[in-house]
């Protein structure tokens, strides 16, 4: 567990380093693409926590439908196929269920995720943990084949307590991914507190804000405009798309998405990582001028030996506070 955590929260360093750098880190290529060159993986004074203290946690019994949207149009929505869904919906729970991908403009895709049949060995990552207080979550990483009329998908899938991401590589080894924001569950007791906000929204309290590092910074180092995120790097850049969400802390919007990946081997035996990295700014209310900063890291981990296999998330936390920009 010290090799995935000190993975994470490196990775985190990392991704943090990429925001602020003035070189074209992310620029519209990685976003339209998913084509970049790692960060070197370095960095101190940072803390973090596992999601799933080590071990991945039992899942529930009973399942639940969790139902995304997303409102990125710029990105071609989940784009898988070319289908360009808006709607993707998951019935069951961490260990395993359906997934559908509709509202497009092509025919809807379905696909199994995780092991819903309960046998062994068919789920190619361990879970995170299922549930938090009795209600019943949809939160791991897996493989997933969606079909369709005429062919079929291969995509990696990532479920969160914030997102949902769908991951490709093409056979030319490009790669997408594409994100939305928190579910809306039916099941769910806080599905008010806990549901998506639509981005650029009259509901989104960082539609049209800026933020700096210093309450007299008139310029703002992140701004959220309609959807979209730009980075102030002398100009303002766009760098792709923002989710919303409610929590018990109040509003939290998640941005610059970056994604990671490495294997490889040693006397114990073979690995692979895959993390998903993004940043967030968190504010009490939706008139607050303050906002908490984190940049928070989802790593998922698979292997032989020693390995512990497992979806598990980690923050690093800067202590840092962000102010919103007053004109």
């Amino acid at each position: 567990m010290k090799k995935l955590r000190k993975f994470a929260l490196l990775a985190a360093v990392a991704i943090a380093a990429a925001l602020f750098a003035s070189c074209d880190y992310w620029g519209k290529d990685w976003y339209e693409t998913g084509d970049s060159e790692n960060a070197p993986l370095n960095g101190s004074g940072v803390s973090g926590s596992s999601g799933s203290n080590g071990t991945p946690a039992a899942s529930t019994v009973g399942t639940t439908q969790a139902v995304y949207t997303s409102y990125d149009s710029a990105g071609g929505y989940f784009n898988v196929g070319g289908g360009q869904y808006r709607t993707c919906t998951l019935v069951g729970n961490s260990q395993g269920g359906t997934i559908t991908l509709s509202n497009g403009v092509l025919a809807d895709l379905t696909g199994t995720y995780g092991n819903p049949d309960g046998t062994s060995g068919s789920s190619p990552v361990a879970l995170a943990a299922a549930a938090e207080s009795g209600e019943i979550r949809i939160e791991g990483c897996w493989t997933v084949t969606f079909n369709g009329a005429n062919r079929s998908y291969s995509y990696s899938v990532l479920v969160t307590k914030n997102l949902i991401s769908i991951r490709c590589t093409g056979s030319d080894g490009t790669k997408a991914l594409f994100t939305a924001g928190a579910a809306v569950s039916a099941d769910h007791a806080d599905a008010v507190a806990g549901g998506s906000v639509v981005p650029g929204s009259a509901d989104d309290p960082f539609n049209g804000t800026r933020w700096g590092s210093t309450p007299s910074n008139n310029i703002g180092l992140f701004k959220f405009e309609n959807g979209t995120f730009y980075r102030y790097t002398g100009h303002y850049e766009a760098f792709g798309p923002y989710t919303v969400k409610r929590t018990g802390d109040g509003y939290k919007v998640c941005f610059g998405f970056l994604e990671q990946s490495a294997s490889g081997s040693n006397s114990n035996g073979s690995w692979d990582y895959w993390n998903l990295g993004y940043h967030t700014l968190t504010i009490r209310d939706a008139g607050a001028t303050e906002a908490k900063y984190v940049v928070e890291v989802t790593l998922t981990y698979s292997g032989s030996g020693n390995a512990v296999n497992g979806t598990y998330d980690y923050s690093a936390d800067y202590s840092i506070t962000y102010y919103k920009v007053t004109e």
